[in-house]
């Protein structure tokens, strides 16, 4: 009798849409596309589950932590590079904005299961020529603060002037590969 394990492959993935609002809520310009996780956010995620299934006897099994993705922020930027896994930061972080929302879709069947945050990115006193965004987790207000999750380039130039905001989605998905 065979005993072998049925072995499943699991994909991820991420997308950013970033939207320009202006003072009375309507999109100006809209941005979306799947951006490139990071070798140090792949391995932030994985802690983070491992420590969400063993915190409560962490102690005994000698797992030191806790090992938590909050506070979760978004930041935009206006630097310039090649995506690729090793980044860890922004080139040129312009402003970050703490998560207001989040919230997460389950898996139906075969389809995926995803989480989503939300940022609000109050607008520039006078305007942002933006290239770049990314999520950091276990970060703080400090422009570069935390662990650089994912990485989006804006092409062409995502701008932004006054009096607009700008909102940043993040979305993860999970699903069988």
């Amino acid at each position: 009798m065979d005993v072998t394990p049925a072995v499943s492959k699991v994909g991820f993935g991420a997308t950013i849409t970033a939207l320009v609002v202006d003072p009375d809520g309507n999109v100006v310009d809209r941005r979306e596309g799947h951006n490139l996780m990071t070798a140090v956010g792949l391995t932030a995620i994985a802690q983070a589950l491992m420590w969400s299934g063993v915190e409560d006897v962490a102690d005994s099994i000698g797992v030191t932590g806790p090992l938590y993705l909050a506070p979760v922020w978004g930041a935009v930027g206006t630097g310039s590079t090649t995506p690729v896994s090793t980044l860890t930061a922004l080139v040129a972080e312009t402003t970050r904005a703490a998560v207001t929302s989040a919230g997460y879709s389950g898996a139906v069947g075969a389809g995926s299961a995803s989480t989503t945050f939300l940022f609000f990115i109050p607008g520039p006193i006078t305007s942002w020529a933006l290239t770049e965004a990314g999520l950091f987790a276990s970060a703080a207000s400090t422009p570069g603060s935390g662990t650089l999750l994912d990485y989006f380039q804006f092409s062409p130039t995502l701008n932004v002037v006054a009096p607009n905001s700008l909102v940043l989605q993040a979305t993860f998905a999970v699903a069988e590969a």
